[in-house]
């Protein structure tokens, strides 16, 4: 739970980033296991699709943007929909959720009890959809594991650790990296090889953590596309 302080408890069933050995490789592998070549590449196209949705979008409002709110959080939050096999019509809610968990200012009583009630809200929402997994299994990873050896408590867990991996940490670097590239512009080639792509990625990954801003678009057209 973000921003929870208290003593250690045991972790909850299926969330295995807090388990050691033999549970965590045993997870670990179930997992891996999903998320194959052609899962990979039908998803690389799904998000290739969004994100630029999501660009023009930005283009057209023109002005100062929250890039955070605006893209950073939409694209993770899509990908993992996409992935669990969230219906189109519960997005917006698990969007919302997913966005006041990792948004909320959980350093007061009252940011803390939002997160809180938002992270029941998802996690409800997360075993109703295994439920209805087990009863009709799709073409997306949560189907898949409902047909493992694995309770609905597992299965709840699994998901809202993908959803906490997936969001939280791709929502802060896409920000991060954008800050890197305005601040020196000259590192992005203007067709990026994919081993030099994998670089910069790595790059950002190692960088400190830049304080927040408002990107606007004559900003990041400025530097970045001159």
């Amino acid at each position: 739970m973000p921003g929870y302080e208290g003593p250690t408890r045991p972790a909850d069933p299926g969330v295995f980033i807090s388990m050691d050995t033999p549970e965590h490789p045993r997870y670990r592998r179930l997992l891996t296991g999903k998320f194959t070549v052609r899962r990979m590449t039908q998803l690389t196209a799904r998000i290739e699709r969004v994100a630029a949705e999501h660009l023009d979008i930005m283009e057209r409002h023109g002005g100062p943007i929250d890039l955070a709110t605006t893209y950073a959080q939409l694209i993770p939050a899509t990908v993992i929909c996409e992935l669990l096999g969230v219906p189109y019509e519960d997005r917006e809610r698990f969007h919302a959720d997913a966005a006041t968990i990792f948004g909320a200012d959980t350093t007061t009583p009252e940011g803390l009890a939002e997160s809180y009630q938002a992270y029941e809200a998802l996690t409800s929402y997360v075993r109703e959809l295994v439920t209805a997994k087990r009863a009709e299994p799709a073409d997306d990873v949560l189907s898949d594991l409902t047909a493992r050896d694995l309770t609905d408590d597992e299965l709840t867990g699994i998901g809202g650790l993908l959803l906490a991996a997936g969001l939280d940490t791709t929502t802060n670097m896409i920000p991060l990296g954008t800050f890197a590239l305005l601040q020196h512009p000259g590192i992005a080639p203007r067709r990026p090889h994919r081993r030099h792509s994998a670089a910069r990625k790595g790059d950002c990954l190692r960088g400190d953590h830049a304080p927040g801003r408002l990107v606007t678009h004559d900003d990041a057209h400025r530097r970045c596309c001159r």
